[in-house]
């Protein structure tokens, strides 16, 4: 892109956009982090809370083929018995596994240990010898859902009682330490960072007998949740190391960077110049796509006709908004627009009788109604691929509806 403008503010970010980009050594640091590749995100299952699930389950049972036994189920106990428990007596800070459990789980055959994924939806279930019990709820993004929690303890105390001596140590998982909701203060506060913690020290200890897939999977697990789950200290003090020495330049990038949002728009609406004609699409050329992507097809139009008055309008509408994972939703919506806001009981008895399943109630001050639409997409990265599969697959369910519509004829 040329830039003409030779005023000495521009020149100024010229020289700030060349001097940042001559700064090869800041781009060689951060390919650290970029270019390597990671199976989870390969997988695009970075966040998935599931597969997080799965992969401790897999490294907490010593029976498994991850070749490091018992040690890091028990570390976890070694780390459980200093842990803080945000509990205190006379001023002690008590620990999540007390001293005199900790010494009975510490010197007990750990290879007896069973673990088990989603026994009764906890994520995480291990008994442990002894009549020891730790169960762990796992939350990535997901909040706690009401009684979740108490219905686990409720589970837990139906088949392993304490009154028949078992004890029961319950862990809330979280990447940032949140709390339990109130009245759940038996599930103690653990965090990814005192998981990475503890897998980083057993995993140094045998990674150099481990097989090649165990140390792929594992060092890929460790630096993705370093990366991902975490706030990553060492990341945050490079990232800021070059934004406080390019910031004139960076800031001229993030202003005028496009976003996902409108990236994933403008795909969008190249795929459907591409395809228009397979659909009968008609563009509405009053109104630049951007946010909404707004069209009719000869169906609509048949059903605006019958409406016979100009001031309600009928389209289709793909409609993308940001999210707070830095991407962005996206999906179709059938729109009826009333653009005077009065309510016309006629005019809404016409559309409900185009509907086979999807009629609209009764409505009295209206502006817009969705009579249909598809469900909800993430996008969190530009793909062509993935989004020009997706607008033809919302297509198809538009002409799926469309066939259940009642047109006069």
């Amino acid at each position: 892109m040329a830039i003409t403008n030779n005023s000495d503010d521009q020149k100024l970010k010229v020289e700030a956009l060349l001097e940042l980009m001559q700064d090869k050594h800041c781009f060689d640091v951060l390919r650290r982090w970029t270019d390597r590749i990671n199976i989870f995100e390969v997988l695009k299952i970075a966040r998935a809370e599931i597969r997080h699930s799965n992969l401790l389950a897999w490294l907490l049972d010593p029976n498994e083929n991850h070749e490091m036994g018992s040690d890091f189920l028990y570390s976890l106990i070694t780390d459980l018995s200093k842990h803080h428990s945000y509990e205190f007596v006379d001023d002690d800070v008590l620990p999540v596994i007390g001293t005199d459990d900790a010494i009975k789980l510490l010197s007990s055959d750990l290879t007896q240990s069973q673990i088990f994924r989603e026994w009764n939806h906890i994520d995480v279930m291990i008994l442990l010898p002894n009549k020891y019990i730790i169960a762990i709820e796992n939350k990535v993004d997901a909040k706690e859902s009401e009684e979740q929690l108490p219905q686990y303890k409720g589970k837990l105390n139906k088949y392993f009682p304490t009154q028949d001596g078992y004890n029961h140590i319950m862990i809330f998982l979280t990447p940032n330490g949140d709390s339990p909701s109130a009245g759940n203060e038996d599930w103690k506060i653990y965090t990814y960072s005192d998981v990475v913690s503890i897998l980083k020290d057993v995993y140094i200890a045998h990674q150099n007998h481990l097989s090649i897939e165990a140390n792929i999977l594992i060092d890929n697990y460790i630096k993705i949740l370093e990366n991902e789950i975490m706030d990553s200290q060492e990341l945050k003090n490079l990232c800021n190391e070059i934004y406080t020495k390019h910031k004139q330049a960076l800031d001229l990038i993030f202003e005028n960077k496009e976003s996902v949002t409108s990236m994933v728009s403008s795909v969008c609406y190249n795929k459907l110049l591409e395809i228009k004609n397979n659909y009968q699409i008609d563009f509405n050329d009053s109104r630049k796509p951007g946010v909404y992507i707004q069209f009719t097809t000869d169906m609509i139009n048949q059903m605006k006709g019958e409406l016979n008055d100009e001031s309600v309008e009928v389209y289709y509408q793909f409609e993308f908004k940001p999210n707070s994972e830095n991407g962005c939703n996206g999906w179709l919506k059938l729109v009826l627009h009333n653009t005077t806001k009065r309510y016309d009981k006629g005019k809404a008895d016409i559309i409900n009788s185009y509907a086979v399943k999807n009629k609209i109630a009764e409505y009295k001050d209206w502006q817009w109604k969705h009579i249909w639409g598809t469900s909800t997409t993430v996008f969190s990265e530009i793909d062509d691929n993935t989004i020009g599969e997706w607008v033809e697959q919302s297509l198809k369910e538009m002409k799926n509806y469309e066939n259940g519509l009642q047109i006069s004829q």
